[in-house]
């Protein structure tokens, strides 16, 4: 994503004729990560017993419930809640492709989480941090990060491995030939928290869009109607 919004500011540049050469000229961009990460109803609320704050509870869960876009969950306010028809509407100048407006069917508890939040930020956002910013991707992608040491020293635990061996593991994984007692304890927690986390999938707002979509094929609904529920215009990207 960076390289992505390096090159395309590195392009307006160039277009503007600011630049006499382009320095990034043939530089190949990675591919994405694909993002395979799905989690079942009972994997959802385990991850959820590691989550420590509401604001990021109630968002996991109405992405999990809805299977909205991340972007979506971030931008919408209490005026595109249509109370009565229990659904999120985003006009067409505001939805994704600006072809059609987008709508966002709510379940029971994303609808329940939706007026409370309205009640609380009646304008702007309705997700907000815990000081009532709205949120901030880095901020989103922190807390993830979080949950995967959390749960991830939990499974240290389950597996026997006290923190000295798991960072003594990071560090060989690392090719780092220091021995523990020159770490200092600011790069033991550094490396300790690695290790936990390898240990749990990197979870993401996409993550569980995908989890939806995947449920509620397993659940029998039919490919044309879960592509409408994820803003899709055909099944063809669902497939």
């Amino acid at each position: 994503v960076v390289l992505r919004s390096i090159k395309r500011v590195v392009n307006w540049a160039n277009q503007q004729g600011y630049l006499d050469i382009d320095p990034l000229k043939g530089m190949q961009i990675p591919a994405y990560e694909r993002r395979e990460v799905c989690l079942s109803r009972d994997e959802f609320e385990t991850m959820l017993r590691y989550v420590d704050k509401d604001w990021f509870r109630r968002l996991c869960m109405v992405a999990f419930e809805t299977g909205c876009r991340p972007q979506e969950l971030t931008r919408v306010e209490a005026r595109h809640f249509d109370a009565a028809n229990s659904r999120w509407v985003f006009p067409v100048n505001e939805s994704k492709g600006k072809r059609q407006p987008r709508v966002i069917y709510l379940t029971p508890a994303a609808e329940k989480i939706t007026r409370d939040l309205v009640e609380q930020h009646p304008d702007g956002p309705l997700f907000c941090n815990a000081a009532g910013r709205p949120l901030k991707q880095p901020t989103i992608a922190s807390a993830f990060r979080r949950i995967r040491v959390l749960m991830g020293r939990d499974a240290l635990q389950r597996q026997g491995i006290g923190r000295n061996e798991a960072v003594k593991q990071e560090l060989l994984a690392r090719g780092d030939q220091r021995s523990l007692e020159v770490v200092s304890t600011d790069q033991r927690r550094s490396l300790f928290n690695a290790a936990a986390a390898k240990l749990i999938p990197k979870y993401c707002l996409y993550s569980l869009r995908h989890s939806f979509a995947t449920n509620a094929l397993q659940s029998g609904l039919d490919g044309l109607t879960v592509a409408i529920l994820l803003g899709h215009r055909d099944p063809s990207m669902l497939a």
